[in-house]
């Protein structure tokens, strides 16, 4: 799923709950370039897919920009905008995930969360949350309940 640019934008509403739902049989899919708004739910929720490339999307005013869930290895969340959210991002026992890295373009921005940046819980295994930009008043990491995430700042 592809936008020409975030002037694309895929709003909410009392019946459209939750915006864009990946599960397994989405494996190997791209989102990028398109704006999600105003979802009561998540914006955009991964739910044990592969090698899924998340990139240059903006998400605002949603419950959770994007929530990744179970055995997603190879997944990666990338150069990716989440403001006014709930909560920016949110693992659960989400393994194999890529949020953020180290070139330019890669760390995801997340500002003005209401309860957390980043949230994850149960077992995270090789998943990864690297030099992602938090910004508000908001808990950057609400991620004590959660085990073998690594969290490079």
């Amino acid at each position: 799923l592809r936008g020409t640019s975030q002037s694309i934008v895929l709003s909410g509403s009392p019946t459209a709950t939750s915006g864009l739902l990946l599960d397994p049989g989405s494996s190997g899919s791209v989102v990028r370039n398109i704006a999600f708004s105003s979802f009561a739910a998540e914006a955009i929720r991964l739910n044990n897919v592969q090698n899924v490339s998340v990139t240059g999307i903006r998400s605002g005013s949603s419950g959770v920009g994007i929530a990744i869930y179970g055995t997603s290895n190879g997944s990666v969340v990338q150069g990716s905008t989440f403001d006014r959210n709930t909560t920016g991002v949110k693992l659960g026992s989400a393994t194999g995930v890529l949020v953020g890295g180290n070139a330019s373009g890669q760390p995801n921005t997340i500002s003005n969360s209401v309860r957390e940046g980043i949230f994850a819980s149960g077992f995270c295994t090789g998943s990864q949350l690297v030099k992602n930009r938090i910004t508000g008043r908001a808990t950057a990491y609400n991620v004590a309940s959660s085990r073998g995430l690594t969290i490079v700042r």
